[in-house]
């Protein structure tokens, strides 16, 4: 695994504290397991493929319609993953696709893996209609943290967010850990 340093020149993001208490590897494990079976039933029809070349070519006849969703939705996130991080390789990132991708994330995180709660959906509603860009929750889900993406109003977004009983920090981006 190579390490790559991304675009620090995002600007800011809101993290929400829902002060929901969760499961953490409860939930994590209940993904993982979930996927892992659906790979072995694909690797069956599906030998020359892995988890980074499934494709809409990919034989799905073994599984069964909620795999076949869980599936869909983790390509859809890979493929979302890949489009991000190719955004954030430029030197002036669009600042709305961004924020585009990450609550395209989030609705995959929602819809299909079923990892927020009503609490995290009043925050980052709050989130987007004080002009945050995006969102999204953070971690593994099942309450916790969710995090908007606020380049140009991070004040408001933490008011609207702590208004619904979430707690908000600020924070932006750093260069990271470094030698001197």
């Amino acid at each position: 695994t190579k390490i790559r340093s991304i675009n620090s020149n995002l600007g800011t993001f809101v993290l929400g504290d829902s002060c929901e208490p969760k499961d953490t590897m409860g939930i994590l494990s209940l993904c993982k397991d979930a996927r892992l079976n659906i790979i072995e039933k694909l690797k069956i029809k599906n030998p020359n493929h892995a988890i980074h070349t499934f494709d809409e070519t990919t034989d799905l006849s073994d599984l069964t319609q909620n795999e076949i969703e869980l599936f869909n939705g983790t390509i859809k996130n890979r493929d979302l993953l890949k489009k991000a991080l190719s955004e954030l390789q430029q030197k002036e990132p669009n600042h709305t696709l961004i924020g585009e991708l990450l609550t395209e994330h989030h609705q995959e995180l929602r819809d299909v893996l079923q990892v927020s709660t009503p609490k995290i959906e009043t925050m980052l509603d709050a989130a987007m209609n004080a002009g945050a860009l995006g969102g999204k929750i953070n971690g593994s889900g099942g309450g916790g943290c969710m995090f908007a993406y606020a380049p140009n109003n991070p004040e408001q977004v933490a008011s609207a967010i702590e208004r619904v009983g979430g707690k908000a920090f600020i924070i932006k981006l750093d260069e990271g850990t470094r030698t001197d």
